[in-house]
Formats: C-alpha cells, structure tokens, sequence
C-alpha cells in the first residue's frame, strides 16, 4: 500500500510538472488576440504643446470605426492596413511591422502598451494625425476639437499628437 501511495504521489508530481511546462502562446498568455475598438484617446502633447486633452468617441472620425484586429498567427489588420505584430520586452511594447508596398520599404514600430483585462491602451509619441475635415480618411476631427479645447488647429491638415489610446475589446 504504500509503495503504491508514492508511486501515486511521483506520478502526480510528474504529470503536473510537464503539464506546467507546456510552452503557451505569448498571445494566448496577454489576451491581445481579437478585435478591439478605440474608445478614447488621451492628448498628452500636440504640435509641441503639452495638454492633456481627453478625445471621445464623439469627437473620432463619425465616419468610420477605428478598430484594431490581433491574429493569433502574428498578424494585425486596422483600416485598410495589414502588418504583423509582435510581443517584446515582458509584453510591454508592441512591435508592428508593415511590408513593403511600392516604393514604401519595411516599416517597424515599437509602441508601449498597457491589457488590463478589456481594455488596451497604447501610447504613441509623435504620430501624425490627418484632419477629417479636410480629408475623408482623417482620423478626427481638428474643427471639433478646436471647438471643444480651443486649440487653434482647425485649418492645419496634419498634426503631431504624443497621445494614449483607449481600446475596448469587442
């Protein structure tokens, strides 16, 4: 009886030994894979001014969502734009890496990151955001926002923006 009570306790300890060791998918591990939306952004700093300028859903684009897909197999798909994407320095950053189109070379962009169960949140430094007024594919409005924070940015086309952006998952 008792050697079958340590044969018992061994197998035990063995199979949740290699159980444990299973190597998961980093993905898997951070919840990243699936779709997100954004929901809000916050304006830390725009055309070299430091604010603090909370952008909403109201004050997007009205007339897309902006959305955000992370494959299991490594790839990201936003808008029209597909990438890949990788997980690096303890799932703190996010690697997206654009192929080549054209006369456009490979692009790669480290971005920090924060999943915090549904919510996502990226911070960008010096992205360069396209007026919706002006152009149907902006991303936001700069008339609303002057019209909400007084920004004097109404009549640029571009702007540089170091932000965080909310996401949702969907």
């Amino acid at each position: 009886m008792k050697n079958l009570i340590t044969l018992f306790s061994l197998l035990l300890v063995f199979s949740t030994t290699f159980t444990s060791c299973d190597k998961d998918d980093d993905s898997d591990q951070t919840g990243l894979v699936g779709t997100w939306e954004i929901s809000k952004i916050i304006i830390d700093k725009m055309d070299n001014k430091d604010l603090n300028l909370e952008v909403t859903s109201e004050m997007l684009n009205p007339k897309s969502i902006q959305r955000i897909t992370f494959n299991s197999d490594g790839t990201i798909k936003f808008g029209f734009f597909n990438a890949n994407w990788e997980l690096l320095e303890n799932n703190t950053k996010l690697q997206i890496t654009f192929p080549s189109l054209g006369d456009f070379e490979l692009d790669s962009e480290i971005l920090d990151i924060s999943i915090q169960k549904d919510l996502l949140i990226i911070t960008s430094d010096d992205v360069e955001y396209t007026n919706a007024d002006k152009d149907p594919d902006g991303e936001f409005s700069f008339t609303k926002l002057d019209e909400t924070f007084n920004t004097n940015i109404k009549d640029k086309s571009d702007i540089e923006v170091s932000s965080k952006e909310y996401f949702t998952r969907q």
